[in-house]
């Protein structure tokens, strides 16, 4: 990490596997602290309390792939409120959003349970084309941001997400590998200018 980072600290950058970092992740981790969580919300939650457990972060960058109903695939979107899905969400136990500073004014990500594909309901579909992109593991690193603070006395790390729509809700599991090829480049080069407006 270089003296006089914009940030002002350490850095982590998180990101659920590591096929969504792929041949980058090394040089990345040169500059960061890597951390994979692993896929979902509980896993991601976890993962980003041990790892602030460890260290003072100044920020916490989380990356990965997303999908959406609204951005053609290989759109690289950085929200800016992240919603909480599943039965959170136009129902009597709907939480407000997390909101992310750095994030372009306007965009929305929706964290949900389980995958999305063409066999996930019409009626569930329709709520996500309300969003501009979902994925399993946002809302849960945030909320693990403001319970870590809360819980220690301090402030929070200052939050950036970076989220590469990798598919449309057009194909299974299995074929989400050979989409995130795709979007990969992008995501990773957006990745880099989050690192190195930080300063890292």
């Amino acid at each position: 990490m270089r003296d006089g980072s914009v940030c002002g600290g350490r850095v982590l950058l998180l990101a659920a596997v590591e096929d969504e970092l792929g041949d980058a992740a090394a040089g990345l981790a040169r500059r960061c602290d890597v951390v994979f969580t692993g896929v979902g919300k509980l896993r991601a939650f976890e993962a980003a309390l041990a790892a602030l457990s460890r260290h003072d972060y100044a920020a916490v960058v989380n990356v990965g792939t997303c999908g959406s109903l609204v951005h053609r695939a290989g759109t690289v979107l950085r929200p800016s409120e992240v919603w909480q899905g599943g039965l959170y969400i136009d129902s009597v136990f709907a939480t407000e959003p997390e909101r992310v500073a750095s994030g372009t004014e306007g965009v929305s990500l929706v964290t949900v349970d389980s995958f999305i594909s063409p066999e996930t309901p019409r009626a569930e579909l329709d709520v996500l084309a309300r969003y501009d992109c979902f994925e399993m593991e946002g809302y849960a690193i945030l909320r693990a941001l403001r319970f870590h603070a809360a819980s220690h006395g301090g402030m929070a790390p200052r939050a950036m997400m970076v989220k590469g729509v990798s598919d449309n809700v057009d194909g299974s599991l299995d074929d989400w590998f050979v989409k995130l090829g795709r979007v990969r480049p992008a995501l990773i080069a957006a990745t880099d200018g989050v690192l190195t407006e930080l300063g890292v």
